[in-house]
């Protein structure tokens, strides 16, 4: 039977009148009729109708004057949070449970509100990690007096309950940091971030969480310094950039652009990324500028939704898509050790590579290229359907012999291609350019005979 300890997220003053004081953490009077105190508490841990054994509201009372209290919850679903608003705490519906309590003794003072949380539970609307809302009215005797510290450290709710909470959702109610919500956090979790920022400041422990923001701009950012493994962990944008930086230090899982344009799922990695998936909208990128690693480039649902758009370090394994344009990568600086095209024509594993591709397959539709416009190495490559790597303008060019068919375009700065390296005999419907050398290697890359085969375009 879990009990649940929540610390007052904001509270406020409403003192004979309309104006109302936030979170000024003053010892305050609320002695008459008319005075107000509320106290606000979020993300509630506790199911729709559960019985509720017991909730205590903790509060510091600052005298012994025996001055009356009277408490009420904050009769809705999910409570507005508190703000200095005209008559925020006087214009809230209440609860019809309530409790009158004296303030005989300084000091910690516990309000059984147990009746006032079941009433709000069993609201239809009510669902877990809501907030809740207190609201302390005063309305002693004349001169009994009942100031309560709106600073205390001690002001708490704590919930006894029957059922822990299951796995499931943790919705933000406001930016936060990880290590603030971890307690309520277990294996397998999603966080909807619902627009808000989340700054994981702390190495999590736990394992399979899902980062998201369905419908709207949340941003999650790493504030933690040690190294940082969350590799199980998935991180999916919403309807704008998720992580802008994703630091060295840090390893996550996958990273999946959003529903929006430009919605990018990491902006710029320094770290490592287990899978960079392309989005569903125009330039939802996984990763736009990959600086540290991609384990897996796939591309997205939607044209120009890439999975890393520009790689300036490793991506292990880049594989084309279903849609025109949806490339695993699109700028290639660095290595990519296999590219596979995709499933339809102009979905390309590499769009442009200035850099080393050690292996290129041909996809499975025309034009579904492993590379589209080469302008460095491809190391070794296999045809499909269609070429594997089509445009090919790098110094000169290994091929893999018996599977590679196609074409060579020319060599760098567009001057003539002159040599060229076939693992085994060329295939007979290589086309190359004028005056080639094609020399053929064993497949230790050795030379062998016949050592020049010339072929004419």
């Amino acid at each position: 039977m879990p009990i649940d300890t929540y610390n007052d997220a904001a509270h406020s003053a409403q003192l004979g009148g309309t104006s109302v004081t936030l979170n000024s953490g003053a010892a305050t009077d609320i002695s008459a009729s008319g005075d107000f105190i509320a106290v606000q508490f979020d993300s509630v841990q506790v199911q729709n109708s559960e019985t509720i054994t017991s909730a205590t509201l903790y509060v510091e009372s600052t005298d012994n004057d025996d001055g009356r209290v009277t408490t009420h919850g904050d009769d809705s679903d999910n409570a507005t949070a508190l703000s200095a608003g005209t008559n925020d705490i006087s214009g809230r519906a209440r609860t019809t449970a309530s409790v009158e309590v004296e303030m005989t003794a300084i000091g910690t003072k516990a309000i059984d509100v147990t009746t006032e949380l079941q009433e709000i539970v069993n609201r239809g609307g009510w669902a877990n990690l809501n907030r809740v809302v207190f609201i302390l009215e005063g309305g002693s005797p004349s001169n009994d007096r009942a100031p309560i510290d709106l600073g205390s450290a001690n002001m708490q709710l704590v919930v006894n309950h029957p059922l822990s909470p299951p796995s499931g959702a943790y919705t933000l109610t406001g930016d936060t940091t990880y290590s603030a919500i971890a307690a309520s956090i277990e294996d397998d979790d999603t966080i909807d971030l619902a627009g808000y920022e989340l700054d994981i400041d702390t190495v999590p422990t736990e394992t399979g969480i899902t980062v998201e923001t369905p419908g709207q701009a949340g941003t999650v950012v790493f504030s933690v310094v040690s190294t940082c493994n969350i590799s199980t962990w998935d991180f999916t944008a919403g309807t704008g950039t998720l992580i802008a930086t994703l630091p060295e230090n840090v390893t996550i899982g996958n990273a999946t652009g959003g529903t929006a344009t430009n919605a990018k799922g990491v902006q710029t990695g320094f770290g490592s990324v287990g899978t960079a998936t392309g989005g569903s909208a125009f330039g939802a990128h996984g990763v736009t500028n990959n600086f540290g690693t991609v384990a897996t480039a796939v591309a997205g649902s939607a044209s120009n939704a890439i999975g890393v758009n520009t790689n300036k370090s490793i991506v292990a394994v880049a594989t084309g898509g279903s849609v025109a344009n949806a490339h695993a990568v699109s700028n290639n600086d660095h290595t990519v050790t296999s590219a596979t095209g995709g499933s339809t024509s102009g979905s390309y594993a590499i769009r442009i590579n200035n850099g080393t591709v050690v292996s290129a397959t041909g996809g499975t539709a025309s034009g579904a290229n492993a590379v589209y416009d080469n302008y460095n190495d491809v190391l070794a490559f296999t045809d499909d359907t269609d070429r594997a790597v089509k445009q090919w303008y790098g110094d000169f060019k290994l091929v893999n012999g018996p599977g590679a068919a196609g074409e060579i375009v020319q060599g760098a700065n567009n001057g003539a291609m002159t040599t060229i390296y076939s693992i085994g005999d060329a295939h007979a419907n290589l086309v190359v350019p004028v005056g080639a050398t094609i020399t053929t290697l064993n497949g230790d890359g050795g030379v062998y005979n016949p050592f020049g085969q010339s072929r004419i375009r």
